[in-house]
């Protein structure tokens, strides 16, 4: 007796008995009932097994799908806070680290300062020198203040050559140690360009906590920025290639 479903053959049932003209019409009857019922079940398992193997192709593509998506979200992110040049973090990056930082400090009260570095007359290494040789004088200082710092101490490029460090645990004077080591290192570094040696200085700016802060004051990180960028342009106002902290330069003579 034929198996089918929708006039397909799916196969046949051979159905015995070892007594001649043992079967009747009636047995006939039920049989092709039995296999028209055999096709369906046959069909609907068939159905059944595709359908769980779609779901299974499926799910694979959008376990894929979701793994990629992850792995760009996770590209994006890593791109929009670290400076694709230097390679250390950016502004995005610095903000929200720093306050977090900040208000740890003032929470449980142990010392915090800023560093502004600004590399001195980096627009006539670009004029002179062209760009891939700033480009490169930027990569190594950034390297240097990665080399001088330490876990915890928080990194970024702000722009142009200017870098800022937020340094916890850090009092003024401890910052101007670190600012001495950094000023020291790039001060000695030298640069192959075209056969001409190129050296580069900086300035640096320096404000920290005075103990005396609310912690409620919300505007507290962008005012220790401006204090060590007040200090900092002090600095290259009076020579440059030093280090000035805010708490100790005379503003009425800048």
């Amino acid at each position: 007796m034929p198996v089918l479903f929708a006039d397909k053959v799916l196969g046949v049932v051979n159905v015995s008995h070892q007594r001649a003209n043992a079967f009747t019409d009636a047995h006939e009857r039920l049989l092709a009932v039995f296999a028209s019922f055999l096709g369906q079940i046959l069909t609907n398992w068939r159905y059944y097994h595709q359908m769980e193997q779609e779901i299974q192709r499926r799910t694979q593509e959008l376990e894929s799908a979701l793994a990629e998506a992850e792995e760009l979200k996770r590209r994006y992110q890593h791109l929009s806070i670290v400076d694709e040049l230097t390679g250390i973090h950016n502004r995005r990056f610095f903000f929200p680290e720093a306050h977090a930082t900040l208000a740890g400090a003032l929470r449980h009260r142990y010392a915090f300062s800023i560093m502004m570095v600004d590399l001195d007359h980096f627009k006539q290494i670009n004029d002179l020198y062209g760009h891939s040789m700033g480009d490169k004088v930027l990569q190594v200082t950034a390297a240097v203040l990665k080399g001088q710092t330490r876990e915890g101490d928080i990194i970024a490029r702000f722009g142009g050559e200017e870098f800022v460090l937020a340094l916890p645990n850090t009092d003024l004077e401890g910052a101007k140690q670190l600012a001495d080591r950094i000023l020291h290192s790039l001060r000695s570094l030298a640069f192959n360009a075209g056969g001409k040696t190129v050296r580069v200085t900086t300035s640096i700016g320096l404000s920290g906590l005075t103990g005396l802060e609310s912690p409620d004051r919300p505007d507290l990180l962008e005012s220790l920025l401006r204090q060590a960028d007040q200090a900092l342009y002090y600095s290259k106002a009076h020579g440059r290639d030093q280090i000035r902290a805010y708490s100790d330069i005379d503003l009425r003579l800048s």
